[in-house]
């Protein structure tokens, strides 16, 4: 999971440079952006979009196959609310859903539910809440 949101932050920082450069994956191409590494602008945004849709398919993925790992308490919540994090940046960041988006508000609200679920040991994720 850390990789994934390793995967998501880095598409996060790679999309305000390419925002820098008059590139934008919310809008269309300005005419003065200049070219990265000698490709063009809009081969630079559709490899980037490529990759948004990779995370996007890695992180369903990796969702299936958590519900067939045997469970750890501490690592499964620890690793949904990663999960539902790096879905948050995916739609709210990288694909520019608003706030107000159903799946924005249901990732926010499965993180919410995971930090006050009572369990054994529940202080590991008080600093989610506490945000």
């Amino acid at each position: 999971m850390v990789r994934l949101a390793t995967r998501a932050a880095k598409l996060l920082s790679d999309k305000l440079v390419l925002r820098q450069h008059g590139i934008s994956p919310m809008h269309s191409i300005r005419v003065t952006a200049i070219d990265l590494f000698g490709l063009s602008p809009y081969a630079v945004l559709e490899a980037w979009k490529r990759s948004v849709h990779g995370l996007e398919h890695d992180l369903h993925t990796w969702r299936v196959d958590s519900d067939q790992q045997p469970p750890n308490p501490r690592t499964t919540v620890g690793n949904l609310a990663f999960w539902h994090m790096c879905q948050i940046i995916v739609r709210r960041y990288l694909q520019g859903m608003d706030v107000t988006e159903h799946g924005v508000q249901m990732g926010s609200r499965a993180i919410l539910d995971l930090c006050i679920e009572p369990r054994e040991r529940t202080e590991f994720l008080h600093w989610v809440s506490a945000a």
